[in-house]
């Protein structure tokens, strides 16, 4: 880790916390080990919260989870990337869905589920021709890329569905994971403290959906890896005092993978540029040499992922093709259109969605909507924290605006104030979130105490994991409750259990274990934490400038 050379009577290690000096380079090394620690502890957490999720949860279950798993298929299959609107859906996809017992439209009824050991492949021939259109070749392709390299590797089109399936999970799962030491790291350098990005990635368990949605085949997952590596190099950039030169570089190619991957990529534009202005202002050093640091990122960003964009207008003579976007579009709104209606239905849709998909009593996301504005507050307070906060929420309030726009369209033509109104589409953005909890523990940290200060930093931690295992495991219970309900099969809620392991084709033994290496992260972690708070001496009242 580089750091600047100060005077040893006010000596900081490089996350901006004091150091005695006569201790001064092994204080930092100790520093840097728990450090790293933390964040592998962390991160271990969120991959095992992701997969016990993947393995509890029903096949198909996730949203347009079909078309996701599908479109893997195709590509496993040979099939490619045809255009929007062409792509069909694979006849091994509609047999799988039709062993998991789902009616399929317009197969036939729904069909007796089928057990483990006569499940078809998840590629190559089936008994149905393609049917249907799988919508999700709107999207551009680095995410089922990525899934279907992970499935091949596993075994390819020889693999069972159910197989293959936990396969493509599992990659989801390893994104989500993967994203947590970038936002971790975004806060640290956000708010000059290790402890404080520590806790503020830790803090995102407090958000189940963001961990479920990581057991789920989604290109959300493989975006917010993207998005949140890209900032992070940029905030680590802008704010470390001697950055490497690779920082920019890495934000170019992690930002390219965004543009490959989601059309909401393109909303992170602004801050990527904004970000890279500032880091290139603070290091700046003569006229073209700070283009060229600008121009080196932007090249391969565009090479990698933008590219696809320009393609996609001047192929399709639109930027984003979308499902919604063949309707016709009318001068009138239909009769009972209410825009005072559609503007509260929106916001209280989006925050429900956000936290747990509309799963959770309706007063839970209210308390923790609060909570949200509280933690922004703060960090727009607090110095330290008030740029990064606004430049990064930039991507979530351009995100959140064309969702609105969009929505407002779609219930202006059609009458439906949910659709294209979802939670999910901003936690490619959460370090936004992560930033202003880290704010807040900014002011945490300045107990005077050591060991209060611990005590606190260890419940940063248990806290939002055990409402993280609590509530993913009430959301898979409510899923098994709805997915025998929609079977005709009025079962008790525990009874999905007994059965899982045969409808999941995975040994209980796996959840155990998942169980017992999650608990061993958290202990890493919350030790890391315990270690760091009490060896940082108490920060002071302007602790948010000290890292310049």
């Amino acid at each position: 880790m580089s750091s600047v050379v100060v005077p040893p009577a006010t000596s900081e290690t490089a996350g901006g916390e004091p150091a005695p000096p006569s201790h001064g380079a092994r204080r930092t090394l100790t520093t840097d080990a728990w450090y790293r620690l933390g964040i592998a502890g962390i991160g271990v957490v969120f991959f095992v919260m992701s997969l016990l999720s993947a393995l509890n949860t029903p096949y198909f279950d996730g949203p347009d989870e079909h078309e996701h798993v599908n479109s893997v298929s195709r590509l496993v299959d040979g099939g490619g990337w045809p255009l929007p609107y062409e792509a069909p859906m694979q006849g091994t996809i509609i047999q799988a869905q039709r062993d998991n017992g789902v009616k399929i439209q317009p197969v036939d009824t729904a069909a007796p589920q089928v057990s483990p050991e006569d499940r078809g492949n998840f590629a190559g021939p089936a008994r149905y021709a393609n049917r249907g259109v799988d919508a999700m070749v709107q999207h551009p392709p680095a995410y089922y890329l990525a899934a279907a390299g992970a499935v091949w590797l596993a075994g390819g089109e020889d693999l069972r569905w159910d197989h293959a399936y936990m396969v493509i999970r599992g990659t989801s799962a390893l994104f989500m994971a993967g994203a947590i030491p970038f936002i971790i790291g975004g806060v640290r350098w956000a708010t000059g403290r290790r402890t404080a990005g520590l806790l503020g990635g830790a803090a995102l368990l407090l958000v189940p959906f963001f961990s479920v949605i990581g057991g789920y085949a989604s290109n959300d997952t493989l975006l917010t890896l993207s998005a949140s590596a890209t900032m992070y190099f940029l905030l680590r950039y802008w704010r470390d005092p001697e950055p490497s030169r690779w920082l920019l570089p890495l934000a170019g190619v992690a930002y390219g993978v965004a543009l490959l991957t989601k059309g909401f990529a393109l909303f992170l534009g602004p801050t990527v540029v904004f970000l890279a202005l500032l880091g290139v202002w603070r290091h700046r050093n003569g006229l073209l040499r700070g283009i060229l640091r600008l121009a080196v990122p932007a090249v391969i960003a565009v090479a990698l992922g933008g590219w696809w964009w320009v393609r996609n207008y001047l192929v399709l003579g639109t930027v984003q093709p979308s499902r919604a976007g063949q309707r016709e579009h009318l001068t009138e709104a239909l009769p009972g259109y209410d825009f005072g209606f559609f503007v509260s239905n929106f916001f209280e849709r989006l925050n429900n969605t956000f936290w747990a998909r509309g799963a959770l009593p309706e007063e839970i996301p209210q308390i923790a909507a609060v909570g949200v504005i509280i933690a922004l507050v703060v960090a727009l307070w607090l110095r330290r924290t008030r740029v990064p906060l606004l430049v990064t929420a930039l991507y979530l309030v351009i995100t959140m605006s064309t969702i609105f726009v969009n929505a407002h369209a779609i219930y202006f033509d059609l009458g439906d104030p949910d659709r294209g109104v979802q939670g999910r589409y901003l936690f490619s953005g959460l370090i936004t979130l992560a930033i202003a909890v880290g704010a807040v523990w900014l002011l945490l940290l300045r107990i005077r105490k050591p060991v209060a200060r611990a005590v606190v930093a260890v419940l940063g931690v248990l806290v939002p994991l055990g409402v993280n295992f609590v509530t993913v495991f009430w959301l898979a219970d409510r899923q098994w409750l709805l997915f025998w309900q929609s079977r005709g099969a009025l079962w008790e809620r525990s009874n999905w259990r007994a059965d899982s392991e045969w409808y999941g084709a995975v040994p209980h033994w796996l959840d155990v274990t998942l169980m017992g290496v999650g608990a061993v992260a958290c202990v890493l972690a919350c030790v890391a934490v315990t270690k760091l708070a009490l060896a940082a001496p108490r920060v002071g009242a302007d602790a948010e400038t000290e890292e310049r």
